[in-house]
């Protein structure tokens, strides 16, 4: 009798990589070093999941717009790009 596996359920949506760490909510690649919600992995197009380290930058950048310069800076830039 031939015993035949189920593929993992969870991969790296950046690597490819099946060794994956499994946290519960999320899973954290050893490989490129990015953690991952799960709810996301098949359920959004691997090129659009955002890591959680690439979520805080983002977060991260907001909280910068709190300075009155930098947001003065943040339109500046978008004036001379003519959006």
């Amino acid at each position: 009798m031939r015993v035949i596996n189920n593929p993992p359920k969870y991969y790296c949506p950046r690597c490819n990589s099946m060794e994956i760490i499994d946290h519960g909510e999320y899973i954290e690649c050893p490989k490129c070093y990015l953690d991952f919600f799960k709810d996301h992995i098949g359920e959004i197009d691997d090129e659009n999941i955002v890591a959680e380290q690439e979520l805080k930058r983002i977060i991260d950048s907001f909280e910068d717009l709190k300075d009155k310069k930098v947001r003065r800076n943040l339109l500046k830039s978008i004036e001379n790009d003519n959006f």
